[in-house]
């Protein structure tokens, strides 16, 4: 990691990486934003981890998210991001709709995916369901 300043220094950031650089600036170990204490400073330096991961690492879900901090649910980590003030959809249900709409504007499934908090697998099932093309100019990601 090389004692990067912030975590803009990182290129492709691991959740691993994004946990040891947000305990190392806190004065923390890693282990203790894993771990299970709810002392002040670890839950917010852990808040924080939380935050950097949602938002660097398009492709984690919240579950993917709590898995990393040492299997906490769903609800544990959606809580932190709005301790943050994160907006986070209300519930898993993904607006179809709106999805096929994002389609015919040229929005890839990437964006797509990661603006509905779900996986890209996820919206070409609802794509190919709602038999919605998607514009040529939009740029598919393998």
């Amino acid at each position: 990691m090389n004692n990067p300043k912030t975590l803009d220094d990182l290129v492709n950031p691991s959740p691993e990486d994004i946990i040891r650089f947000v305990a190392e600036q806190h004065r923390l170990a890693a282990e203790d934003l894993i771990g299970r204490s709810r002392r002040a400073d670890i839950v917010e330096a852990r808040d924080i981890a939380v935050e950097e991961m949602y938002v660097r690492l398009r492709h984690m879900n919240l579950t993917d998210i709590g898995i990393k901090l040492n299997g906490r649910n769903y609800a544990t980590i959606k809580a932190a991001l709005e301790r943050r003030k994160i907006d986070v959809p209300i519930s898993g249900i993904i607006d179809r709709e709106v999805v096929v709409e994002d389609a015919k504007a040229g929005m890839s499934i990437e964006d797509m995916a990661y603006k509905h908090h779900c996986s890209r697998h996820s919206i070409q099932r609802i794509l190919y369901g709602a038999k919605a093309q998607l514009n040529p100019d939009a740029a598919e990601v393998a």
